[in-house]
């Protein structure tokens, strides 16, 4: 990514099942220099500046059936490239639709579609803006939920 958006740096905050993986690919000689990631707790005043110092949030989740990540980003006003698969929630939190854009719905299982899709996110910088405008009215969209 930092080749294609110079200087773009990807922040991590959290642990899961594969911190592991992603600490041994950060050791990549092209992988380590901008990457910072945080595991420790991060309290919600912390939280919610990584957020607004964001220019682009990634919970591109594999099996979450809501995710509360993306929900923050929407009430900081943050687009979104979310994993977005089978029964992961989280793409009803995205406008995929160009007139009302709030980010982009990625298979969160396929490393390359989550590259394309920060890519494609930070290929703009001013349609990028304009993606977290629109970001608080989504909440208020009726769910496939909402049709049971």
């Amino acid at each position: 990514m930092a080749t294609h958006h110079d200087p773009a740096w990807l922040v991590i905050l959290g642990r899961g099942e594969l911190e592991d993986d992603v600490r041994e690919m950060i050791l990549q000689p092209d992988g380590q220099e901008r990457v910072v990631i945080r595991t420790e707790f991060v309290n919600e005043i912390k939280r919610v500046g990584h957020y607004l110092a964001s220019d682009v949030v990634v919970p591109a989740s594999t099996y979450k059936p809501f995710g509360i990540v993306a929900t923050e980003a929407i009430a900081c006003r943050k687009p979104r490239v979310i994993g977005a698969q089978g029964l992961v929630g989280l793409q009803e939190q995205v406008i995929s639709e160009r007139s009302s854009q709030t980010g982009i719905n990625v298979n969160g299982n396929d490393p390359n579609d989550i590259a394309w899709g920060l890519r494609e996110a930070l290929n703009d910088r001013a349609r990028l803006r304009s993606w977290g405008l629109p970001a608080v009215p989504v909440r208020n969209r009726p769910s496939h939920g909402n049709k049971l």
